[in-house]
């Protein structure tokens, strides 16, 4: 398989002359760069400022990140120090299990890519979610985790889930019927995907369960939403945006983190179910009810 393995010595070489390097990248690479921040503007996108943006991009990175976590288990591309055992594993780069597609790289690109599009006329913000989506790939490059193939499946697995989500809030704008469609769609598509991996891939449940949590909570949240929220954004000052985000975001800090550090085997699913039931119905709901 041609997965461009050999840039990465050229890299490594690089990074091992520049020590700085290696810390830099690593920062970026770190979970407060590729998901925390993320999850926190987009989510922000929806309560605050436009509820349909907000929708798209997180149903496409979701979606990518759990259709990423399934075809890294069916490809069952080893890691590249494993191909090439002359590349160095540098430790703490998040590295562990199989290596195509990139989850680093899908989860970037199919959450700063989009937003950078949406946000386009604020230049500057744009160019922001450009570079660091692009250092995100280059840190997963530089670190010498991920071939040059891996980043590019990630990126491709990024754009189908996103242009999916597109069309997929489209139809679903233009019925109830059309909505509850579309997300059964969406249901039985991984559902049936998660199944094949666990019954014919020799793998560890909770590698699929990390991911399956925020997808099957955001699917919960979204028809919970539709059919007993009908959620609108009211008109807020600065301050009052400020207030409301940083309560919905506390309060999801303690729905994923809890679980997470109470259940170790199931916590991150559970957490990630209510994190997005939390953040996509109830919090919703809670602000269109008291003055948040």
């Amino acid at each position: 398989m041609l997965t461009g393995i050999e840039f990465l010595h050229i890299l490594q070489d690089i990074r091992m002359d520049f020590p700085i390097l290696e810390d830099f990248f690593l920062a970026i690479s770190s979970r407060v760069f590729y998901m925390v921040i993320p999850i926190m503007m987009v989510v922000g996108i929806y309560w605050l400022f436009d509820r349909e943006k907000g929708e798209i991009i997180s149903l496409g990175c979701v979606s990518a990140t759990i259709a990423s976590s399934i075809a890294k288990l069916i490809v069952a591309q080893p890691r590249p120090w494993i191909l090439d055992p002359t590349l160095e594993r540098v430790p703490g780069a998040h590295a562990d299990g199989y290596s195509l597609p990139s989850g680093h790289t899908t989860l970037s690109a199919s959450t700063y890519l989009p937003m950078a599009w949406y946000y386009r006329k604020k230049v500057i913000l744009a160019i922001i979610f450009v570079v660091v989506a692009v250092l995100i790939m280059m840190a997963r490059l530089v670190l010498c985790v991920h071939t040059p193939l891996d980043v590019l499946a990630g990126i491709i697995t990024a754009v189908v889930m996103v242009l999916l989500a597109v069309k997929a809030v489209e139809i679903g704008k233009r019925s109830d019927r059309a909505y509850y469609m579309v997300s059964a769609a969406y249901i039985v598509l991984f559902t049936l995907a998660t199944i094949y991996a666990c019954f014919h891939i020799e793998v560890d449940l909770k590698e699929i369960l990390q991911s399956s949590g925020f997808f099957y909570g955001l699917m919960i949240g979204r028809l919970i939403e539709h059919r007993y929220v009908g959620y609108t954004i009211k008109e807020r000052t600065n301050y009052q945006k400020l207030k409301a985000f940083i309560i919905g975001i506390l309060i999801a800090a303690v729905l994923l983190g809890v679980p997470m550090l109470a259940i170790p085997d199931i916590g991150t699913f559970i957490g990630g179910v209510l994190l997005m039931v939390w953040c996509y119905a109830l919090y919703p709901m809670v602000m269109m009810k008291k003055d948040i």
